[in-house]
């Protein structure tokens, strides 16, 4: 029977769900690190409560480089938190909170009226951010040589949606 599931999923999560479905056995990708996902079938098949319990947007801690504002996001339950440089358990400028349950355009920011809340999403923040893989570097060429791949033949991709076409110099054979 059709319903509305207003759960909480990650693409993260297709992998273990699919792999459950398929039957295929998949544990050894939990090594050295855990999987990012979680199966969700249960959830999806009788619309009851997900797994995932938070769902971590972003964190960019640099104040230069390609990302926009907001720099870092993380969403545990009904709350989400935009936030703008994280680093080193510090952040600067707004911060925004949301209750999505009520306010699921974004429109009005609670966190001046929920400081407590703010700083538990801030630290959970912070735990994702001492857990990172740290970035190459944020200046020219931004990630490293491999960004827009430099030293390709192709080189950064030049169509005007800035997509990536073949590697060879080579057209194409004609039909």
């Amino acid at each position: 029977k059709p319903y509305v599931n207003h759960q909480l999923y990650h693409v993260t999560d297709w992998l273990p769900t699919i792999a459950h479905l398929v039957g295929a056995n998949i544990s050894h990708l939990n090594h050295p690190l855990p999987l990012d996902g979680h199966n969700i079938w249960d959830s999806i098949r009788f619309n009851t409560t997900s797994p995932r319990k938070e769902m971590l947007y972003n964190i960019n801690p640099s104040h230069i480089g390609q990302a926009g504002y907001p720099k870092a996001g993380i969403r545990v339950g009904k709350w989400k938190l935009l936030a703008n440089f994280i680093t080193n358990n510090t952040h600067s400028g707004p911060l925004y909170l949301f209750d999505l349950d009520v306010d699921p355009g974004e429109h009005h920011n609670l966190a001046n009226k929920k400081p407590k809340l703010v700083r538990k999403l801030l630290d959970r923040l912070y735990h994702y951010y001492d857990g990172q893989v740290p970035s190459e570097q944020f200046t020219a060429p931004w990630a490293g040589k491999d960004y827009w791949c430099a030293s390709c033949p192709a080189g950064k991709p030049s169509a005007p949606d800035h997509a990536w076409r073949p590697w060879s110099h080579k057209k194409p054979p004609q039909n």
